[in-house]
This record gives structure tokens, C-alpha cells and sequence, in this order.
């Protein structure tokens, strides 16, 4: 191709690629360029878009392609950046035009309570359009917030988007961040410096939640602070359909740990109970016993006072009984040290359930962490996200062992953490 001829085929494609993009308002720091600029990591002034709060009649960001584009997938990033989901849209749906007067809705993309931070939209059938524009009803906080949009011409195109982990506060404390820890050692690690999360409460987890796309890499479990009698059990009903299905790499710590065991044995549909208020004869909740309690029965001890048992407190030294992937780069005598504050305890495992730690001659934990067999579902009574060396190690195992399931899976056709997998 002569240089002439290159540089009107360069001016084409310019052409044909190139937009005009506009909002109902915006910030002046966050134009709605910002949310197209190809990077879906930042929330900084010029590199995502921001509404002006108080808008009576909600939100609207437009993009105008110069000649007809095909369009079958829409990447959409919103919320305030942290990985909490603040100031995004709540209620929302795209709409297409070719004239930019008259908007069609596209129902695969009706969202009316959004609790994704990331979501992919597949249209049923492609749509070839001059408009394309964002309809927010409602916002989760004062204005929603984009942080990058991006359009792909095919309904199944393979979408590369950077891996990322659920953090999940398993407590009735709504809006907490128990559990946030965990994101916080990952990135201390080469492995998870730049990874990308979200934290939720355990009430969002679902089989829906987690099979959106771009779908999460893992999830880990905060630990908790109640009994198991005193907690509404029903709140853990997706949780335990994402664990017996199998859905994705999971690590709970502490009260996680105690949780997964609780719901792969016994589940959220019989009652619970803890030792101080359960019948010996005829326990409710037999995988879940406490640290030395020395008081069984409801005659003396209510349930939540803990005076009667034993504690688990700051680091402990912990002890490898079986091989596993999550121990590589710990010491070679297989023993290792995390942080713990706990309590209660799993009595047994469940089936199907490999012990791969335990404690040390004179410890007081037996069950320390526990595996499915076959699945990298890890539950462990320590916290790694109370930080420390060995505990960045093994945060940093598990996301490298997710991240190789996940491949596997690709390669089978069995589900990718990429979209379109």
C-alpha cells in the first residue's frame, strides 16, 4: 500500500471510529468522556463521568457513533472508586436511536436494583445504531457515577477484563467492612496488587450475583461476632447455593470458616442452635461446638456470653497434616503462624471434606483448615486477613490456584472468569 493511500485508509478509520459523547450534566472535574477513555480502574478527575446530584428526573449519558455501528455487548464499570458500590446507577437501562429523538429501550439490559460494581450486558440480537444512551432512574447515592463503557459488536464476543474478588461481610451489620481485610493483605502481594474487588453483604450472594459477567475470580468470607442461634439464618440461603454448587473458588476465615461447614452440613432450612441453649441428647447444630465450654445447658449461660469458654487469641503457630497448592513458599517443617480470635469451632468436618492444618502440640483448635475435596473451597478457623507474612503467602496461593481453576475451566468449556468463556 503506497503512503498515500495508507494515510487516507488511517483517516478512515479515524473517522469511523470516532464519537461524540454527552450527559444530562456532569461534574466539572468528570465529563462524560471521562467514562470512555479504555481504562476501567480509575475514578480521577477527567477519567470517568459524575452526574450533579439532585437531578429530579434522573441521569442520561449519550455516546453518538459518526456512521452506524453495530453493537451486541456493552462493559459497563460504575460506582465511586473503593470497593464498595457508592454513587452508581440503581435503576437504569440503555436505550438505541438513530436519530437521537426517538429511543427504543434494549430489555436484556433492564437493571431495577443494580448490586453489581461490574456488569456485562449481552443483547439477545446485535443492533446496528447511531445513539446509545445510558437511562438512570434512580442512583445509589446523590448522583451516579461511570468509570468506563465500552461497546463490542458481538453478542458472544470474549470480553478480557481484569480479574477481581468478592469480599463478603458475612454479619448483620449492613454496610460494615468485616471482611475487607482480606482485599487488603491480597494487595500486599505480587499476586494481588492490582486487583480489582467488591464488598457486599452475605444478603447479595447468589447463584445470579455470581454468574453475571464479568464473573468474580473468587470470594472470601469475613468472620463474625454472634452465635449461630442469634443470627437469621435465612440471610445465608444464595451463599449456601453458591457452596454446594460449587460456583466458584471460596476462603472463609473464622466465623467464614465455621459458616461453610455449617451450611454444606446442616444448611439454612433446619433451625441452629449453639451449646448453651441446645439439648446434648439432641442437638440442632452438631458440627459447631466452643472452645472448652464448660456449660452446655441453658441453666447458667446465656447464649453470646462466652465467660465459660475458652479463647483462641493473636498469633498462633499452626501445623501442615496434608499437602496442598495453598501452602507453597511456607516453611519446610510445616508450621506457620496466623492471627485468631475465636470462640466456637467446627466439632467435625463435613463429608467429603479433607483436614489440610491443625494445631501444634498443646493448641487448642483442632479443625484449622479444611478443604472440599476436589474444589478450591477453603475454610480456615485463622484469619489470614488480620494480615502478617504467612498470611499474604497463603492469600496470595489461593488467588493463584483460583486463577488456574479458572483457566482449566476455560479450556474444558466449562467457564472462564473472562467473559465469554
Amino acid at each position: 500500500m503506497c503512503r498515500a493511500a495508507l494515510l487516507l485508509f488511517l483517516l478512515a478509520t479515524r473517522v469511523a471510529m470516532a464519537q461524540d459523547i454527552a450527559a444530562s450534566c456532569a461534574q466539572p472535574e468528570y465529563p462524560p468522556a471521562g467514562a470512555h477513555d479504555g481504562d476501567c480502574r480509575r475514578d480521577e478527575p477527567g477519567a470517568s463521568w459524575r452526574g450533579l446530584p439532585g437531578a429530579a428526573d434522573g441521569w442520561w449519558w449519550h455516546v453518538q457513533f459518526d456512521a452506524p455501528r453495530q453493537v451486541g455487548s456493552i462493559l459497563q464499570v460504575h460506582g465511586e472508586g473503593g470497593d464498595v458500590l457508592a454513587h452508581a446507577p440503581a435503576a437504569y437501562v440503555w436505550q438505541q436511536s438513530n436519530d437521537g429523538v426517538i429511543w427504543r429501550d434494549l430489555p436484556e439490559t433492564v437493571i431495577a436494583g443494580e448490586r453489581r460494581m461490574f456488569r456485562l450486558h449481552r443483547l439477545l440480537r446485535p443492533v446496528t445504531t447511531r445513539h446509545l444512551r445510558l437511562r438512570i432512574a434512580t442512583s445509589r447515592g446523590d448522583y451516579p457515577t461511570l468509570r468506563e463503557v465500552e461497546f463490542f459488536p458481538e453478542t458472544d464476543a470474549k470480553i478480557d477484563f481484569p480479574p477481581w474478588v468478592l469480599s463478603v461481610n458475612i454479619t448483620d451489620r449492613r454496610g460494615s467492612l468485616d471482611g475487607i481485610g482480606h482485599v487488603r493483605v491480597l494487595r500486599q502481594t505480587a499476586a494481588g496488587k492490582e486487583m480489582l474487588a467488591q464488598h457486599i453483604d452475605v444478603t447479595d450472594v447468589d447463584p445470579d450475583f455470581v454468574a453475571v459477567e464479568p464473573r468474580p475470580l473468587c470470594m472470601f468470607l469475613s468472620g463474625s461476632y454472634r452465635d449461630w442461634c442469634e443470627v437469621d439464618r435465612s440471610v445465608y440461603h444464595g451463599l449456601e447455593q453458591v457452596l454446594k454448587r460449587r460456583l466458584l473458588p471460596i476462603w472463609g476465615s473464622c466465623g467464614g470458616c465455621q459458616l461453610l461447614a455449617i451450611l454444606e452440613a446442616t444448611g439454612v432450612d433446619q433451625p441452629w442452635d449453639c451449646p448453651h441453649c441446645r439439648d446434648p441428647a439432641h442437638p440442632l447444630l452438631p458440627i459447631y461446638t466452643h472452645l472448652r465450654c464448660t456449660d452446655r445447658t441453658n441453666a447458667r449461660t446465656a447464649c453470646g456470653d462466652y465467660a465459660q469458654c475458652g479463647m483462641q487469641q493473636g498469633p498462633v503457630t499452626l501445623l501442615r497434616i496434608e499437602d496442598d497448592p495453598v501452602f507453597d513458599g511456607l516453611p519446610a517443617d510445616g508450621r506457620f503462624t496466623c492471627r485468631e480470635a475465636h470462640c466456637g469451632q467446627i466439632a467435625f468436618l463435613p463429608p467429603g471434606w479433607t483436614l489440610l492444618a491443625t494445631h501444634v502440640p498443646g493448641g487448642n483448635t483442632v479443625h484449622q483448615l479444611m478443604k472440599v475435596a476436589g474444589h478450591p473451597i477453603y475454610a480456615a478457623q485463622f484469619h489470614i486477613d488480620m494480615g502478617g507474612e504467612h498470611a499474604e503467602i497463603l492469600a496470595a496461593n489461593f488467588v493463584t490456584i483460583a486463577l488456574q481453576y479458572f483457566n482449566r475451566r476455560s479450556r474444558t468449556g466449562c467457564g472462564t472468569w473472562q467473559s465469554g468463556g
